[in-house]
């Protein structure tokens, strides 16, 4: 079921009745009148007209074939099957019931075929609704059944009268049907008889049906306790009747009378009487000029029950609450005696139930043992107690800093010696106050050991108390990723941005190569900032095979050791980024086999070979041959050995002429450019700047008038916006 707001149907009670009683017998009439269609002068008749889905009529007729079987269709011969008959010896199809099949609802037609015999009359397919229980309280669920509708639309849902909004609709199927839990609403429907209206189009002609059903009350669940203020509500009464409420039966104990609001609803507040133990009670709700006369129902006294567990904790360890028996959605507080009624501990919302399952952490206190009381603005209280022992806060921190740490629940005034460890890392001296707690920043060591496990404690001078809580070091990081923020997999050369956090304040940290494996090398040291590092390098070579390679970050003075994997991928890189026929270009290369041959190829052709070193990395140099065609070249190096392969781009640098090179302004000058980047946009820097489109071989020519020039000498520039490179040709202006 959906909801929807502000639905209008303007006068649609007035329009129902005019298209209901006025078109749809006019159109029915006009269609009897025509025959619609009939051949041999036969003719059917029916029962009626109109007919919800399952409902039975009787078709009858005359004119047809004497002892011939004759078949009844909803539509034409192509339609809905729905019995067979005998024509009787005068040629009379004689009176047959057939069921309104379930179909979408609407003007439809009866046909009767005899052989070639075929005689239509009228028929509409009214809806239908009904409701699983007809007898309902404001909120209930039922069920909602509807059939003969329009296929696969929405049916608005209107109660007692169809004049004013809708706010809930239903969408049938393509069966015109509709089948699903229905909720009445809580708070509009006052008792008594109602009609639930359904209301749905077909292409203009709405569809309507109607169920009746009955609103009877009902009274909103109790809970309460002895002598607490209870609030007895329902709905579903008839608007302002009159009503005495009773403790127990209808002889009990009268709590006085009341009168219904307009929309049905009943308030009335009374006080529960005390000495009552927990279980259900009786209220009574009696009623003078309507049915039911008398309503019955229960107010639920609970066991008011309030537990705290653990019973006895260390200041600042955090408590659970259990509690039960208190008023539904109620904010209960607690209060302890420790610090001679101050606020409360903390206050929490009750459920449904009455009941509260959370936890809470005690100011500190002195040790000792304390009541605390769970209180309601109604009156209920329920007490519990809880043991308040010496404890210490959970800290964590990085080697080198100060930490602020906080306990509580030693005696008042009491001097006690704060430290990590052992004294010998640096003790405190910490004063408590008048309620037992203590504040200080105590200086954390260096250097620790990762494995260890490491506590806070805190003792006072007379060893008479103290606690420990545990200490963690901050876990350190260390990680390698280049500036686009990819780690763990990176191309050989590439700058890698080593960072590391959680080392001691202001450490040098060493950050190792192939740490623990052969070929070890301290790569680089870097200077933490207070306790965090950056530091960028270039990676370093790596043969291929060697899989992963193991990087590690070791602090100077904490010793702290953090590693992580890295693996290198094959790259290159050259010294140009263009450069024209016969230049030199130098390449370096690194990710490759160790001792491997490495081919240098311009894009398939091969400018030259060479041999890789150890760690797989290789320096070469190569000349650039002349090409024919485009000028963006892939640069490759193969390792047919390790069957491993790496490129990047190189372009040829692209040129220009000009014809003719010397001119006067008025003049035509042809530019021809040469090796640009396939299907590039070419920028020609003329007097206006314009572009043109380099063809699949980089090549293209252009026009351009020349004018507004002073006589000189001057250069004609373009520029490939695929590679961004930009060259030019001389020319003269007389």
């Amino acid at each position: 079921m959906h909801l929807r707001r502000f639905v209008h149907w303007p006068t649609l009670l007035v329009l129902i009745a005019l298209i209901m009683v006025a078109i749809v017998p006019a159109a029915l009439s006009i269609q009897h009148a025509t025959g619609v269609y009939a051949s041999g002068g036969a003719k059917i008749t029916l029962s009626s007209s109109t007919g919800q889905p399952g409902a039975i009529i009787q078709v009858s007729g005359k004119g047809f074939t004497p002892g011939q079987p004759a078949s009844l269709y909803l539509g034409g011969a192509s339609g809905t099957l729905l019995t067979s008959a005998t024509i009787d010896a005068s040629g009379n199809l004689p009176s047959t019931n057939i069921t309104v099949p379930d179909q979408p609802g609407g003007v439809k037609s009866i046909s009767a075929v005899e052989g070639k015999v075929i005689a239509q009359t009228a028929f509409t397919i009214v809806p239908m609704i009904s409701l699983s229980k007809t007898i309902l309280s404001p909120g209930q669920v039922t069920t909602l059944t509807a059939n003969g509708f329009a296929a696969n639309s929405a049916v608005q849902l209107y109660f007692d009268t169809i004049s004013g909004q809708s706010d809930m609709y239903f969408d049938s199927n393509s069966n015109g049907d509709y089948i699903s839990q229905f909720t009445l609403p809580l708070y509009f429907l006052i008792g008594g008889q109602h009609i639930l209206i359904a209301v749905g189009n077909n292409t203009g002609v709405p569809l309507q049906a109607q169920t009746n059903f009955t609103i009877q009350p009902f009274i909103f669940p109790m809970a309460g306790q002895p002598g607490s203020t209870e609030n007895l509500s329902g709905l579903g009464f008839t608007a302002n009747e009159t009503v005495n409420i009773y403790w127990g039966n209808a002889t009990g104990q009268l709590l006085g009378s009341t009168t219904t609001g307009t929309s049905g609803d009943l308030n009335f507040g009374f006080t529960v009487p005390t000495g009552l133990s927990s279980g259900l009670y009786h209220v009574t709700i009696m009623r003078t000029q309507h049915k039911p006369q008398i309503i019955t129902t229960y107010l639920h006294i609970n066991p008011l029950k309030f537990a705290i567990t653990p019973s006895s904790i260390k200041s600042g360890q955090q408590a659970q609450v259990n509690m039960s028996g208190f008023l539904a959605n109620e904010t209960v507080k607690l209060n302890w005696n420790a610090d001679g009624g101050g606020p409360p501990l903390t206050t929490f919302v009750t459920d449904q139930k009455g009941s509260v399952k959370s936890t809470f952490i005690p100011r500190s206190a002195t040790p000792g043992t304390y009541t605390i009381t769970a209180s309601d603005a109604s009156g209920l209280q329920a007490m519990s107690t809880l043991s308040i022992n010496p404890g210490v806060s959970v800290a964590s921190g990085d080697p080198g800093t100060t930490m602020a740490i906080s306990g509580g629940g030693f005696s008042a005034n009491e001097t006690l010696n704060v430290y990590l460890q052992t004294p010998k890392n640096g003790a405190v001296t910490a004063t408590t106050n008048a309620i037992g707690a203590f504040y200080v920043d105590l200086p954390l060591p260096n250097s620790y050991k990762q494995s260890r496990h490491y506590y806070v404690h805190a003792v006072s001078t007379t060893n008479t108390e103290f606690a420990l809580t545990p200490f963690t070091f901050s876990l350190p990081t260390f990680a390698a990723c280049n500036i686009s923020n990819i780690c763990n997999e990176l191309p050989y050369d590439q700058y890698i941005y080593f960072n590391g956090s959680h080392f001691a304040t202001n450490e040098t940290v060493d950050i190792f190569w192939n740490y623990q494996q052969p070929g070890q090398l301290l790569l680089a040291k870097a200077q933490c900032f207070l306790n965090n590092f950056s530091l960028e390098k270039s990676i370093p070579g790596v043969p291929a095979g060697q899989g992963t390679i193991t990087i590690a970050a070791i602090g100077e003075t904490s010793h702290i050791v953090v590693t992580n994997t890295l693996i290198i991928d094959a790259a290159i890189s050259d010294n140009v980024y263009n450069a024209s026929a016969g230049a030199s270009v130098n390449v370096n290369g690194g990710g490759f086999g160790a001792g491997d041959t490495i081919t240098l190829s311009l894009s398939g052709k091969a400018v030259t070979t060479t041999t890789s070193a150890s760690d797989g990395t290789f320096a070469t140099t190569f000349l650039v041959p002349a090409i024919n065609g485009p000028g963006n070249l892939t640069l490759t190096a193969t390792d047919a050995t390790a069957n491993i392969t790496a490129s990047q781009l190189f372009y040829y640098t692209p040129t220009i002429t000009v014809s003719p090179n010397v001119v006067q302004n008025g003049n035509s000058i042809t530019v021809t450019g040469k090796h640009f980047s396939a299907n590039a946009q070419i920028q020609v820097f003329a007097n206006s700047p314009f572009y043109v489109t380099a063809n699949a071989n980089g090549s293209f020519s252009t026009t351009v008038v020349m004018s507004g020039y002073q006589p000189g000498s001057y250069t004609f520039a373009v520029e490939d916006m695929s590679s961004s490179i930009q060259v030019s040709a001389p020319f003269v202006v007389q």
